[in-house]
């Protein structure tokens, strides 16, 4: 997250999608991803993240739409 935080985008992206490869099974590094690549404009990727984040089954996904892309897209 210190990577996102300090807008370093490009570091946070590699950073989560390491997270990603080793927790496949996790909500979270897809939600961060498609945090990321919302902040970065890229719909598509983020998109694809958010998904892969719901179709865990956990409350996190549900949250990214709300908290990220209404925002950022509205």
């Amino acid at each position: 997250l210190k990577y996102f935080e300090a807008g370093r985008l490009f570091e946070a992206v590699e950073q989560f999608k390491r997270c990603a490869q080793l927790w496949p099974e996790h909500s979270t590094p897809p939600y961060n991803l498609a945090c990321c690549y919302s902040v970065a404009n890229q719909l598509d990727p983020a998109m694809q993240y958010l998904w892969a984040a719901v179709e865990r089954g956990t409350a996190m996904g549900e949250l990214a739409m709300i908290q990220t892309f209404f925002y950022h897209v509205s």
